[in-house]
């Protein structure tokens, strides 16, 4: 019983992570976007 639990606390974690190396990326390429999306305008105000 323990080791199942472990499997799929482990199972779980690795999902995240996963999930958040994906993620992290994506965001990090839509916060600079929105950064020179907000430059461009400042640059022609």
């Amino acid at each position: 019983m323990g080791g199942h639990i472990k499997t799929l606390t482990f199972s779980m974690i690795s999902r995240s992570f996963n999930t958040a190396l994906v993620i992290e990326p994506s965001l990090s390429l839509w916060v600079s976007k929105m950064d020179q999306l907000h430059s461009a305008k400042e640059k022609y105000r």
